[in-house]
């Protein structure tokens, strides 16, 4: 019987310590739109999984072993709390659902977000027979594909090296925009001090504008000079930090 009684108490705790933590998680989401939207996106699957519906059907299953067992908990006031504190959780995953289901999406739907940022790194080989348009590998941000591009661009006797930050999603709906503020750098191999750079502030974007950068960002002569140290074994090293603030 002790052991039984024992058992009862666990799985009150249990529900005591998944109720309070669910009750904080959904005053969090309740707080601010920036939370509820990060609890959305971030933590959702989270929820569900680990700390949401295995966890109660987890539970239900010992109160129907423990109920199976020679002493019935019928009647029993633990078995009360057990039952009362089932319901209470069962109802605060209910609102959590109803938050999650109606938060706006972040990205290519076009709703909006806080602005987010992130920094783009890449190292960009045959420089000097670089004919086509090429693209670092892409980070995620407010809900987009961002990426460095690079080409080469001839106005008149001289070559440029043109780069941009490139919005390389798929699908973008036609109502997209955002606002971007970026620094494009281009490294010295030797130090990361003195790049040469460009800043750029309050950029729209748009689907039919989805990059954005300088035509003429540094002359191949420049380039490729040795003493510039901007050129290793063919090779660059581009960054751009940015920063994106959604706004359809």
């Amino acid at each position: 019987m002790t052991q039984h009684a024992d058992r009862l108490r666990a799985t009150i705790a249990d529900l005591r310590s998944l109720l309070a933590e669910k009750q904080m998680e959904f005053d969090e989401a309740t707080h601010s739109f920036r939370t509820a939207i990060h609890i959305k996106n971030q933590r959702i699957k989270q929820l569900e999984e680990q700390l949401g519906r295995s966890k109660v059907n987890k539970l239900e299953h010992q109160v129907d072993r423990l109920r199976d067992e020679r002493h019935a908990i019928e009647g029993n006031s633990m078995a009360s709390e057990i039952r009362k504190l089932l319901k209470d959780l069962r109802v605060m995953l209910a609102k959590m659902d109803s938050i999650t289901r109606n938060l706006p999406d972040i990205g290519g739907n076009g709703e909006t977000s806080s602005a987010t940022s992130g920094t783009l790194r890449a190292r960009f080989t045959a420089i000097s027979k670089l004919a086509t348009n090429k693209y670092s590998n892409s980070i995620k941000v407010a809900g987009m594909d961002w990426a460095i591009m690079i080409c080469s661009k001839a106005d008149g006797p001289a070559t440029y090296l043109s780069a941009y930050l490139s919005n390389i999603s798929r699908d973008i709906l036609y109502t997209w925009s955002c606002s971007a503020s970026f620094t494009i750098k281009l490294l010295r191999h030797s130090s990361k001090d003195n790049p040469h750079s460009v800043d750029y502030s309050g950029i729209v974007l748009t689907p039919s504008r989805a990059s954005w950068g300088r035509q003429n960002f540094i002359g191949f002569e420049e380039l490729l000079n040795p003493a510039n140290d901007f050129v290793k074994e063919d090779s660059i090293l581009m960054e751009i930090d940015f920063a994106i603030y959604p706004t359809h």
